[in-house]
């Protein structure tokens, strides 16, 4: 919904699921079910993510909503790779390199939790983009609102 709609939004969060534009099946659906994308068999680059996004309001040059991705170690529903395939999504709408957070901080918003952060400033003093990966957690991440 950030994606297609990204004027709706001021934020939004991804709990234990897949970059936007995963889930396109072989048969052209785009909320079919795509094993290939859950089983984390999915690696493209930060630019390919970045354009499938743009793509899904071509012409859109308005502001994007910024985003927090959730995501835990043991998933087997939506593999862990889904995790960092996001990352590299949504830190490249905003132009950030994926693997240089701003900031990290290790057991937060909770213990075996790591937060990566990219774009903090005074306008976005919670930054642009969070990553929280969890370890040993499942499918069910819980919610920290």
């Amino acid at each position: 919904m950030a994606s297609t709609y990204p004027e709706l939004f001021a934020a939004a969060t991804a709990y234990s699921g897949v970059p936007a534009g995963c889930f396109v099946s072989s048969s052209g659906q785009v909320d079919a079910w795509n094993s290939t994308c859950a089983q984390g068999n999915v690696d493209q680059s930060a630019a390919y993510w970045t354009n499938v996004v743009k793509n899904m309001y071509p012409g859109y040059s308005g502001a994007r909503p910024r985003f927090q991705i959730y995501h835990g170690s043991i998933d087997t529903t939506l593999r862990p790779n889904n995790y960092r395939e996001s990352v590299k999504e949504w830190t490249g709408v905003f132009g950030f390199d994926a693997n240089k957070p701003q900031t990290v901080k290790n057991n937060f918003p909770a213990n075996g939790y790591t937060t990566d952060i990219w774009g903090v400033d005074s306008a976005n003093p919670l930054g642009k983009v969070q990553g929280i990966y969890a370890l040993n957690v499942g499918h069910t991440v819980p919610i920290n609102g």
